[in-house]
């Protein structure tokens, strides 16, 4: 955790150098509109050492369609060396052409943007006569806005949907659990602290959900922000927060093993079906069409529900991220790789870059209907088409996938990990609300002020 804040630290640093020339503050740039786009023979991405072959794909799909050729400046290491490069070349004035903040996870995207460091899209994607916001999913692009403008562009999304076998939802019926009577992420977290005492003496069952130190996905799925960076305000909901750790603190002598380390199980269906844990929070792929047959054909029927927010309506978080390094000659050839990711052709490819559910409508409904094409790394493999599920039952799930009644961004690592350090004593009963709450404030005080 410590070398994290060290290297949360220096990118701070570093995005700010770049907010400043001499002793002035950087001015905001003129926007572009489409036709202003520099168009060059080069574009240059950074590319993770173990995701180079997935990007050599995309690439050559890319180029197949566009005629231009990346150039992968494939960087050696782990997630950290390609951040501290990515920033040490941005702060030279050079770097990637497209930057994919879903690898700068230490990076406050807000912070960035206030800084001038990302290209605002707003006139590019107006004046754009390929581009229609009406083919992608409802709301997704504000959540890349700031102060009404766009400066980043997701390619995917996540809904925080709730697998469970219908058998074992029938055995948490019979102590009075209905999904019905959830409205509140505090709620559902509050009714597993109290059916585990109940259960946890069936044979086979291990916990609830399908990992331990689940705190930080509840804390996604709720739709809680710790800091408004719109209004410059931290923590703009103090009520919601409370209700959520109160909800919390119910599971966590269930949940909390130590460590705080989560996981993620790409399967779920036997665990289902063994009664190991009773809900998966499902990432969403084909594997859930896959996990949704195994249950029905297992006889066990299946549920499937989406996880209220702290404030009772349905949230989903933007992933996979992408913004055009401002800086950038090459600005059309960057524009032109967003527009392929954003294009049917990959958003429903299945591509490693584009998880969960991608963003346009109509591959969402190719995917679960499994009517599309996997692209592999190096080869092309049919979607898969569900066995079971009825045309109708289908079409709910694209209309569930849809669902959201707002997107947001995550909140950057650094500030959550202050949050579950300021509360711990909290749960374990070592110090009251009032002076973690306290404690959490001062912290994020310090780091907006940053």
């Amino acid at each position: 955790m410590k070398n994290r804040r060290i290297l949360s630290a220096f990118l701070a640093a570093v995005f700010l150098i770049l907010s400043f020339s001499g002793c002035e503050k950087k001015k905001a740039p003129e926007p572009l509109t489409y036709g202003e786009l520099n168009e060059t023979d080069t574009l240059v991405l950074y590319v993770l050492q173990e995701q180079e072959s997935i990007f050599r794909s995309i690439a050559a799909r890319f180029t197949a369609s566009t005629g231009i050729t990346p150039e992968l400046l494939v960087v050696d290491g782990d997630l950290d060396v390609y951040q501290e490069r990515v920033a040490a070349d941005l702060a030279a004035g050079s770097g990637p052409d497209v930057l994919f903040l879903y690898y700068l996870d230490n990076l406050d995207v807000a912070k960035a943007v206030q800084n001038y460091n990302f290209l605002d899209l707003t006139e590019i994607l107006a004046t754009d006569p390929e581009f229609s916001e009406e083919d992608f999913v409802d709301g997704v692009f504000e959540a890349g806005k700031f102060n009404g403008r766009q400066y980043t562009v997701p390619q995917s999304f996540y809904l925080p949907f709730y697998l469970s076998s219908g058998t074992k939802l029938d055995v948490l019926e019979d102590q009075d659990f209905e999904w019905e009577e959830i409205n509140t992420t505090s709620e559902f977290m509050e009714e597993m602290g109290r059916l585990t005492p109940l259960v946890e003496e069936l044979p086979s069952f291990l916990r609830m959900m399908q990992s331990w130190n689940f705190a930080s996905r509840f804390f996604q799925n709720s739709g809680i922000r710790l800091i408004d960076y719109d209004n410059g305000e931290i923590l703009p909901n103090e009520e919601s927060l409370h209700a959520f750790m109160e909800g919390y603190k119910a599971y966590y002598p269930y949940d909390y093993d130590g460590t705080g380390v989560s996981w993620w199980e790409s399967r779920g269906s036997q665990y289902l079906l063994h009664g190991s844990y009773y809900f998966f929070n499902t990432n969403w792929s084909q594997d859930l069409l896959q996990d949704i047959d195994d249950l029905i054909e297992a006889g066990h029927g299946y549920e499937l529900h989406v996880m209220p927010s702290q404030a009772g309506d349905v949230v989903g978080r933007i992933t996979g991220q992408m913004a055009i390094n401002a800086a950038t000659q090459n600005t059309m050839n960057a524009y032109k790789f967003i527009q392929y990711m954003l294009s049917e052709e990959e958003q429903s490819s299945g591509s490693a870059l584009i998880k969960p559910v991608p963003i346009r409508k109509d591959s969402i409904r190719a995917i679960v209907h499994g009517e599309y094409t996997k692209m592999a790394i190096s080869i092309s493999i049919p979607g898969y088409k569900s066995e079971y599920l009825t045309e109708e039952e289908m079409d709910k799930i694209v209309e569930m996938l849809m669902s959201a009644d707002r997107y947001i961004q995550d909140d950057p690592r650094a500030t959550l990990e202050m949050m579950w350090e300021s509360m711990l004593p909290y749960f374990q009963d070592e110090a009251s609300y009032e002076d973690c709450l306290a404690d959490l404030k001062n912290k994020l005080t310090l780091y907006l002020s940053e």
